[in-house]
This record gives C-alpha cells, structure tokens and sequence, in this order.
C-alpha cells in the first residue's frame, strides 16, 4: 500500500506529492520527520537525495525563499506606515536615512537599482533619483510624491523582481554582476558574483526593515509588523493537529 505525503513548495505554488514506500527501508524512518520539517519551513525536501545523505534545497532555490521574504516583509512594512500621517512620516530619526519617508523610499530604490544591475545596467538611477548619490535619495525631476504612489511603484517593482526569480539558476549564481557604485567606492565600477549581489538585496533591506520598525515604535504605532521568515513559513504551512 502507497501512502502519499503533500510536499509544501513556496516556490512553486503548486502541490507536489511524493510516494514514502519508493525509497529505502533504512530511510523510511526519516520521511515522516522530514516531510513536518519541510511543510514548516515553507520548502520542498527532495527525498530521492537521502540515498547521497543530503538534504536538497540548491543554492538557488535558497536565495528566491529569501526574496519571497523579503518581498512579503516589504508588504508588511508598507501596510503598517500607510497609516501614518504626512507629519509622522517625515518625522526626523537619528537612525535609517533620517525619516521614514526616507527609508522607504531608499529600500525601494536599492531593490531597483540592484534589479537593473542584475539585468546588464551597470549605472542605474532610480525614478526621481539624481546619480551619484545614494539610491532612493529623490533630489531630481518627479520624485515620489505620495505613498500610494510608492506602493503602486513597489507591486510593479515586485513583479518585475518575481519574473527575473523565475529565471535563477545555481549555474548563473557564479556569473558576474557589474555596477558603478553610489556607496562604498562611490564612482568606481565594481564586478560582483551574482550570488552575492541576491544575498546583499536580502540583507539591506532585513536591516533597513529593522530601522523602519524602530521608528515606528517611537512613533507610538499600536502594532508592529512582524516581519520574521518563520511567521512567513507558518502562515503558509497547512494547519496542524494539536499535540496530544
């Protein structure tokens, strides 16, 4: 008798379903377990490895679930300060790019001006932006004005960002990604791997998400986002029995 398992994929946003009775007896004991572990991390386990004793979630399929993070940790983010008023956006802050408004817009940009370096630009600017100067700083000709507008800008950003995920490949993650600087080594052009380049996306906005929710408590907001991967993970996993 077959017994069959749905395998979570994030992913790929469709069920996929693998057979426990196809692999080795010695192995068999480790699928049930295994299977839980997956569901609630949101990924898929691919048991056809446990032969070669790894677990196999590639390096690619590593750094989409890491943007998938991030870009639902954005809508979080932007579904808390749509609330706030034009005065408590501008608020000055000692921390981020000084305001929330400011880092906002600056953690979009980044994810822009990255988007296009990935895609063969090396000298991208931001909408708004002026060059040579750090992305989302909105000093030139029709800035952002409103944050319906910046949340427009972010779901086509968002769409444009999930159709180059679709094209990642851990063959690609070692190719170089060229881009002049506006940051560290300001004007010079830098070749960077592209691996790096998607975990540097991640991690600048993880810490400027960080400031945001910083600012937000001191503006007094009733309720913070809650932006971890394991919320994430949980919300999209199946619901379980209780613990007997």
């Amino acid at each position: 008798m077959k017994t069959h398992r749905p395998r979570c994929s994030i992913l790929c946003n469709r069920p996929e379903f693998i057979d426990l009775n196809r692999h080795d007896r010695k192995f068999q004991h480790l699928t049930e377990p295994l299977l839980a572990l997956s569901c609630r991390l949101g990924h898929s386990i691919n048991f056809d490895s446990l032969d070669s004793g790894r677990l196999a979630m590639s390096s690619g399929e590593f750094l989409v679930r890491l943007h998938r993070h991030r870009m639902w940790s954005n809508h979080r983010i932007l579904k808390s300060t749509g609330s706030l008023t034009k005065d408590q956006l501008h608020t000055p802050f000692p921390i981020g790019q000084g305001t929330v408004w400011k880092t906002l817009t600056h953690l979009q940009a980044g994810e822009y001006v990255w988007l296009e370096a990935l895609l063969g630009n090396d000298s991208p600017v931001f909408p708004g932006d002026i060059s040579n100067q750090l992305p989302g700083n909105q000093n030139g000709v029709n800035p952002i004005s409103t944050h319906t507008e910046l949340m427009s800008r972010w779901k086509e950003l968002d769409q444009r960002w999930n159709d180059y995920l679709d094209t990642v490949t851990d063959d690609s993650l070692n190719d170089l990604v060229y881009k002049i600087s506006t940051s560290s080594g300001q004007g010079k052009r830098f070749a960077t791997r592209r691996s790096d380049v998607l975990l540097h996306i991640c991690t600048h906005a993880q810490y400027t998400t960080a400031q945001l929710i910083n600012m937000l408590r001191h503006l007094n907001c009733s309720k913070l986002p809650d932006v971890m991967l394991i919320t994430m993970a949980r919300e999209s996993t199946p619901p379980q029995p209780d613990a007997p």
